[in-house]
């Protein structure tokens, strides 16, 4: 895994765990869906964020990680599962 970089994209098709490094202290890393769960909900940087990913039992789907940075400013990963 590296950075949890702006723009990273993730093509996750069975569920599972899926980890990064916060390139900044952040204040706050949410999921905007309920079938996407992130740990821990804030961090120093170089801290590992780890987003489990719930199997998806339909059609496709995306989900997003808000990691608002302490200094401003965010970085988005995108989730998609088919």
């Amino acid at each position: 895994f590296g950075t949890c970089a702006a723009g990273l994209h993730y093509l996750n098709d069975s569920g599972r765990t899926l980890s990064c490094l916060l390139p900044a202290a952040a204040s706050s890393v949410k999921a905007n869906v309920r079938w996407i769960t992130v740990s821990p909900a804030q961090g120093g940087a170089g801290q590992t964020v780890t987003m489990t990913v719930a199997a998806n039992p339909g059609g496709s789907r995306a989900g997003y990680i808000v990691i608002r940075l302490a200094q401003g400013g965010s970085r988005i990963i995108k989730i998609t599962q088919r």
